[in-house]
């Protein structure tokens, strides 16, 4: 029994808590006279994380005004109309998304709009107004001022909204923006007392710009009149100004384009081809132009007629050559099939494809051979040809076909050398060897070597460019180099080599033990130096010093004494030739090595 009791009292409880559901508590139900922004209230459940409200406008909620979701306990019904009962109820949705049941219903009945100024126009929901809009509103008796909102937020914020007070009903707006929403209320002023109430807001909308017109294709060929036309006509018009415009063209067979005979839209070229018109046949075209704006008006109509049927049998041509398959046919071909005695021409067409739908070029001739030039190597071509005489056309002749020449490999040509020059010395690095390109060389092959020899001892480095830097040779040695075109069929031949010697820090002729027994800090200046370079030494040198310029080679350059008790001297280089020298400075305190550039 007890365990029963316990099962029951689970049960009911979870019964409850599935049925529980909120509870309105504001407006009080069956509320009237209540301001056309009604807030809606109700307690809270513990086991909800949303609210659904739904307002309607008979109580059987089949007419729903607006459905509202919220994870408040309060709601705003906005912008409700004057004089209406709203029915409402709410329900609590948990965090599994599962609902309550809704509550019980509650009504209100909004206010009257006696003494509430209504907006006129623009009307609410008006579209595709213009940028200048005059509000006007209905006028409250007794009542000389008004109070008139705009903003391009329902909700009217501070400081996004504007006002204006006004003596009459209706308002200029400021121009407004395309494409732009507004809404607006009315209220009336306050003169000896506090403003009313606003009245329902209402909204619309500006339109956009009309796009510019488009001015209509003029048309050129055929040319209005022309008779006599084979049965294949291409359309060809003027290109229009606009950006990326694309064409309809229309072909009747009567002047009002009652019964269209050949149509097509989008086009995106000036031109349009029609195919086997019947013989002596009549025909007006126009053109039109759209930019996905507008559409431009018809163009004016030309008219053209074909042929009529020649009592002359064309015969079809015999092609002749280049025989058909001929796999190697030069670059430049000439074409020819045996002469039809009516003919007055030949069209010809040649193209990749062997069913002829897309042709690379068509020929019209007055003999029976054609030169096409410059045409790819390793290409297959068709080629056929057709009789004409203004009057009607031959058949089309038996298509050949001819394989254009394969392209002869061709090896680089030899680079040229330029820098360093042959036998440079004193080649500071990092060092960049430079040389002319070479025709037909996709890269080059840069070879070094340490001796000479080129025997597979040497370095080979590969470039797309026409130099190539060195940055990791050793001081003072020499070294051959020469270069090579390379490209998919192969390399040039390697260039006669030239050398070059790497510039050297430690000068030949000075002894390392006195290289290394820098003690003495003297000044050299200026460096680089044009006309004369002088040697301070430092205080305290009492029994001067000796001075001599080596070239790296180790030749002594100059040379000159500084006495006892001396502390400078100048050395003019005005006969010394340019270049990179070193100053050997030998004092009884030491001796100090500097590097010196002598410029011209």
């Amino acid at each position: 029994m007890k365990t029963l009791l316990i099962h029951a009292t689970a049960f009911l409880l979870m019964t409850l808590a599935a049925i529980a559901q909120p509870a309105p508590n504001q407006p009080p139900n069956g509320a009237t006279d209540l301001d056309i922004n009604v807030t809606l209230g109700w307690r809270p459940l513990k086991t909800a994380v949303s609210y659904d409200v739904e307002i309607s406008l008979n109580e059987a909620f089949t007419q729903i005004y607006n459905v509202l979701a919220t994870e408040a306990t309060t709601t705003e019904a906005t912008n409700l109309n004057y004089s209406t009962t709203y029915y409402w109820h709410v329900r609590g949705v948990d965090s599994s998304g599962e609902a309550t049941a809704w509550s019980g219903t509650q009504s209100f009945t909004t206010v009257a709009a006696t003494g509430i100024p209504q907006p006129l126009s623009p009307a609410d929901g008006a579209t595709d107004q213009p940028t200048s809009v005059t509000l006007q509103w209905s006028s409250v008796p007794g009542v000389g001022q008004y109070d008139v909102q705009w903003s391009s937020d329902p909700a009217f914020p501070s400081g996004a909204a504007q006002l204006a007070t006004v003596g009459g009903t209706s308002h200029p707006l400021p121009t407004l923006g395309y494409g732009t929403t507004i809404y607006w209320r009315v209220r009336v002023g306050a003169v000896t007392a506090a403003p009313g109430p606003w009245s329902r807001y209402a909204a619309f909308s500006t339109g956009f710009p009309a796009p510019d017109p488009l001015a209509a294709p003029l048309l050129i060929s055929p040319a209005h009149g022309q008779a006599n036309q084979p049965e294949s006509v291409t359309l060809v018009w003027h290109h229009v100004a606009a950006q990326e415009p694309i064409y309809d063209v229309e072909v009747a067979t009567d002047p009002t384009f009652a019964t269209v005979a050949y149509s097509n839209s989008g086009l995106t070229d000036t031109t349009y081809s029609l195919s086997n018109l019947p013989a002596g046949g009549t025909y007006h075209w126009r053109v039109r132009a759209d930019n996905g704006e507008v559409a431009s008006d018809w163009s004016g109509v030309f008219t053209f007629s074909t042929a009529p049927e020649s009592p002359i049998s064309l015969l079809a041509p015999q092609l002749l050559t280049p025989p058909n398959g001929t796999p190697s046919a030069p670059l430049v071909v000439t074409m020819t099939w045996d002469s039809i005695p009516e003919a007055a021409d030949y069209e010809v067409q040649i193209g990749k494809d062997p069913a002829f739908e897309a042709v690379d070029t068509t020929l019209i001739r007055n003999t029976a051979s054609a030169e096409l030039a410059g045409l790819p190597n390793a290409t297959t071509y068709h080629w056929r040809a057709r009789a004409r005489n203004g009057a009607a056309n031959s058949a089309w002749s038996r298509p050949f076909r001819f394989t254009t020449e394969a392209e002869e490999p061709a090896l680089p040509s030899m680079p040229q050398l330029t820098a360093p020059p042959d036998g440079s010395t004193n080649v500071m690095n990092p060092v960049q060897l430079q040389w002319k390109g070479a025709s037909n060389a996709q890269s080059y092959v840069v070879e070094i070597s340490s001796s000479g020899e080129f025997a597979g001892e040497q370095t080979k480095l590969s470039t797309t460019a026409v130099a190539q830097y060195l940055d990791t040779l050793p001081e003072g040695t020499k070294q051959w180099w020469r270069v090579r075109g390379a490209n998919q069929y192969g390399q040039s031949q390697p260039t006669a080599p030239w050398t070059f010697t790497t510039f050297t820090s430690t000068p030949t002729g000075v002894e390392a033990e006195e290289e290394m027994a820098i003690g003495l800090d003297a000044r050299i200046y200026p460096i680089p130096t044009f006309s004369t370079i002088t040697i301070q030494l430092p205080e305290g040198t009492a029994h001067g010093a000796s001075i001599k310029l080596f070239t790296a080679q180790g030749t002594q350059a100059a040379a000159m004494e500084i006495e006892a008790g001396g502390t400078a001297a100048t050395i003019a280089t005005e006969t010394i030739p340019a270049g990179i020298y070193w100053c050997v400075v030998r004092a009884a305190e030491g001796t100090a090595t500097r590097t010196i550039v002598i410029l011209k």
